[in-house]
């Protein structure tokens, strides 16, 4: 494993052949409030006894924070089918095709439409595919340097979240109005697992076309919706990689008041142990995650105490850093917070020299 700081430039390789990290957090049980002591264990070797231990932990946090955090993911829809609206085959000067695409789901006597922009790369090979958790529709966007990545050989699909249910306490608008439970619910899902579901849509039309590779599919997004993205991965088998762009943002102090984003039984005990939690779940993938010295938003302590649980080394707050091990990326670059085309770099660097 290598750790790489920039700044105070310190090194630190382990040749060991079998590495484990094991990040202990504490889970509280559903009934008495006790702690389930669940291993968050990051694997760098196989092994099946350990692999049947955690697959039983895994299943407990899974109802765990389905329950006490996030709410319960709706089930897939009965029927989808797919619509193409539009398609420019030669677009970014003929290197990919950008299709508007409409996921139709068959929720009985009703049928609901989601919105996704898929850009397919004209080559003959299947390729990686990037499911970005987006706020907006555009392509390319702010956060998006769609030409730069699919340069690189990988296709996008685009996904707005606001078309599944905006950034606010309504859960009527969108396609929420026809998968969210009744708010009196406990577990009823929260705005992150609204728009995971919808994300796992994404990942089913991507499954029903010959053009991508299924085992390198990945999941993306910066700021809530990086949680998000890790959200899904824990809870989406067919993901092999997540990006989580700035998932720091929501620290306790800033969730109060943005209830919404998680079920209901998360305003009787708000807890900020979400995405370390969600890390130990996506055991197995490929996990990449980025932040930015001079966010104005941060809160260091809460981030440090995060980087801890998720077997990041201490490292100085206030200077650009990298850690990676054979899956997982981090890094902490200079300047504020936003999703540059660094980030993106640094991404797509490491996936392309990891091993799937």
């Amino acid at each position: 494993m290598i750790f790489l700081c920039i700044g105070n430039l310190q090194t630190l390789i382990s040749c060991h052949l079998a590495f484990l990290i094991t990040i202990y957090v504490g889970v509280r049980s559903l009934d008495n409030g006790t702690d389930l002591g669940y291993n968050c264990s990051i694997f760098l070797c196989e092994d099946d006894m350990i692999e049947e231990k955690t697959n039983a932990e895994h299943t407990t946090v899974r109802s765990a924070i389905s329950d006490k955090i996030y709410g319960e993911i709706p089930p897939r829809p009965m029927h989808l089918s797919y619509l193409t609206k539009s398609c420019n085959p030669r677009y970014a000067a003929g290197k990919a095709r950008l299709s508007e695409i409409e996921i139709i789901m068959d929720f009985g006597e009703k049928e609901a439409v989601l919105p996704i922009k898929a850009i397919i790369p004209n080559k003959d090979a299947p390729c990686s595919a990037i499911v970005f958790l987006s706020r907006e529709e555009s392509v390319p966007s702010e956060f998006l340097p769609a030409e730069e990545i699919i340069d690189r050989g990988y296709a996008i699909i685009n996904l707005c979240v606001d078309s599944v249910s905006g950034v606010d306490g309504s859960f009527k608008d969108g396609i929420a109005k026809y998968i969210s439970s009744s708010r009196r619910k406990k577990s009823a899902a929260g705005k992150l697992a609204l728009w995971a579901w919808a994300a796992m849509r994404a990942i089913d039309y991507l499954y029903d076309r010959d053009v991508v590779d299924k085992d390198r599919i990945i999941v993306a997004g910066h700021g809530i919706s990086a949680e998000c993205a890790l959200l899904c991965a824990a809870f989406d088998e067919r993901i092999s990689c997540v990006i989580a762009n700035e998932p720091f943002g929501v620290d306790l102090g800033s969730a109060i008041g943005r209830e919404y984003l998680y079920c209901p039984a998360f305003a009787d005990e708000p807890r900020t142990d979400g995405i370390s939690l969600l890390v130990g779940l996506c055991r197995g993938k490929k996990i990449l995650i980025g932040s930015a010295c001079d966010r104005a938003c941060a809160d260091s302590n809460y981030e440090s105490d995060l980087l801890r649980k998720i077997g990041v080394p201490e490292v100085d707050m206030s200077e650009p850093c990298m850690t990676e091990s054979a899956t997982m990326h981090y890094h902490r670059r200079g300047g504020g917070e936003y999703f540059s085309r660094e980030d993106w770099k640094y991404y797509l660097d490491f996936i392309e020299k990891a091993t799937f």
